[in-house]
């Protein structure tokens, strides 16, 4: 009789199933924004719904709004996260402020996001291009970190370690020539995919080709880390060099 009441409760613990972990509420709120991040780089923005960020979560379509009461603030989310905190670490300055270190560090972390989140960045990119609301939600997320470059800007022009110059305008340069280069990613990633003669190849980037498993996979899509630093070193040079106060640098222009 005890043999019989060992086994059988044995086979219970055996087969029961283990409690799931109950999420802080931090936990949840972060596995919500990964779900929908995921969703948006595949299918972008305007077209993947709250419904299937909750199918992809496990969770119920109301609990999202719970933690985020817009699709839009999902979005915001990784802006905040991914674009905007990095540069309140990268001009926390201290002094001898190191222009170069500086400029150099901004330079390398815009890369390197566009780089960590390619898919994502160009379904933002290629919707704003048709869509006003995401014409104006990148505005919005971007204008606080276009704000910080421009608070560094005038605090060295200030300093005297820069020549005067409109803050704005200079700003959005900087950023618009990175871009460009982001754009050049893009096109190169298409181009060495379309070489390995497979549908799959032309649409893989880095990450994805690594994913083959062949040489020519690991090494698809975007320069490597040493030749994308070295963009990085003649980019900041360029601009660094182009704002700083010299000698003589006051012109006047017919």
């Amino acid at each position: 009789m005890e043999i019989g009441m060992v086994t059988s409760e044995a086979m219970r613990r055996a087969v029961e199933v283990p409690k799931r972990k109950r999420l802080s509420a931090e936990e949840r709120r972060e596995m919500i924004a990964r779900a929908a991040l995921k969703l948006f780089a595949e299918y972008g923005y305007e077209r993947t719904t709250t419904k299937e960020i909750a199918r992809e979560a496990g969770i119920s379509e109301g609990t999202i709004f719970k933690y985020f009461p817009t699709k839009h603030d999902l979005l915001l989310t990784f802006f905040t996260r991914e674009v905007f905190a990095p540069l309140t670490v990268i001009f926390k300055l201290e002094e001898p402020i190191d222009d170069y270190l500086v400029l150099r560090a901004l330079i390398a972390d815009r890369f390197r996001l566009w780089h960590r989140h390619r898919n994502l960045m160009k379904v933002i990119i290629s919707e704003a291009l048709f869509s006003r609301e995401m014409v104006a939600h990148l505005n919005r997320f971007t204008a606080p970190a276009l704000g910080i470059l421009q608070d560094y800007f005038r605090r060295r022009i200030r300093d005297g370690a820069f020549r005067a110059f409109d803050v704005n305008v200079v700003g959005q340069a900087l950023m618009s020539q990175l871009l460009t280069y982001f754009f050049r990613w893009i096109l190169l990633e298409a181009e060495e995919g379309a070489k390995l003669g497979t549908e799959e190849g032309a649409k893989l980037g880095a990450e994805e080709g690594a994913k083959l498993g062949a040489d020519e996979g690991a090494k698809l899509g975007a320069e490597d880390e040493a030749a994308r630093m070295t963009v990085v070193d003649e980019l900041t040079g360029l601009f660094l060099y182009g704002v700083m106060k010299q000698p003589h640098s006051e012109h006047t222009h017919a």
